[in-house]
């Protein structure tokens, strides 16, 4: 990463059930994720793969991205 191009990426993901594909359910408990991106090459796409490395659904959910103003 270049880090003239780098900022702190940081998520909030509040707790859900998660339905998994063989029918049971599984409770993820709220969590904030961080880490560092370039800002240059980072897309949408890029932050669902990474949701996907952190956070357990199932195939039939997907995630719900929003903005949050300080």
């Amino acid at each position: 990463i270049n880090l003239d191009a780098a900022f702190r990426l940081s998520v909030q993901i509040y707790q859900f059930l998660a339905k998994m594909d063989d029918c049971s359910s599984l409770n993820v408990p709220r969590k904030c994720c961080d880490w560092i991106v370039d800002y240059r090459c980072y897309t949408m796409d890029t932050l669902e793969k990474d949701l996907v490395a952190r956070v357990n659904w199932g195939n039939c959910q997907h995630p719900v991205i929003s903005e949050q103003q300080e």
